[in-house]
């Protein structure tokens, strides 16, 4: 998943296949300039969760549940966040 804003791009990658012990999935977030973040829930569960990354650089976690639904976000000149819109994570 990959947002473009007017001078920087952010992209988010899930996997749902990761295995690891204890753990069952993987998420990344990343970009090219500024910093900015994917908003994510997991599978049971109803509190969204964020995962930062710094200004050119990108961030990883493995989980111990599955990535239900996730957006990539970043700065949108105003203040706020310009962020894709819900996504659920490929099966395969």
């Amino acid at each position: 998943m990959k947002i473009i804003g007017f001078d920087a791009w952010y992209q988010s990658t899930v996997d749902n296949t990761y295995s690891a012990s204890g753990l069952t999935s993987w998420i990344r977030v990343g970009s090219n300039m500024k910093g900015g973040h994917v908003d994510y829930y997991l599978q049971g569960e109803g509190t969204m969760r964020k995962l930062y990354n710094p200004a050119g650089g990108s961030s990883s976690t493995a989980l111990s549940k599955k990535v239900a639904t996730f957006r990539v976000c970043g700065p949108n000149y105003t203040g706020g966040d310009a962020c894709t819109p819900w996504n659920v994570p490929a099966t395969s």
